[in-house]
């Protein structure tokens, strides 16, 4: 199965470097962030987020070639009737 640890490691790296690029207008010193700057803020930290928790859960997934081979969970069951 292909580890997935540099994919994971880049996705953090860009969650860090959106939440830097954040960092300015919601905290600097002239920080007047509107209605569209927390949304865009949202749905970007949203996205990336999903992106993350989608290959966290394809690493942790069974192959699908291994289940027609007969090694994966489903050659363990039995067989339906």
């Amino acid at each position: 199965m292909k580890s997935h640890k540099p994919e994971i490691a880049l996705l953090v790296l860009v969650i860090l470097v959106s939440i830097g690029g954040f960092w300015k207008l919601f905290m600097g010193p002239d920080a007047d962030p509107g209605g569209v700057h927390y949304l865009h803020q949202a749905t970007s930290l949203f996205w990336l987020a999903l992106l993350l928790v989608q290959l966290v859960n394809i690493k942790c997934r069974p192959s699908l070639r291994a289940c027609e081979a007969g090694s994966g969970p489903a050659a363990k069951r039995p067989a339906r009737r």
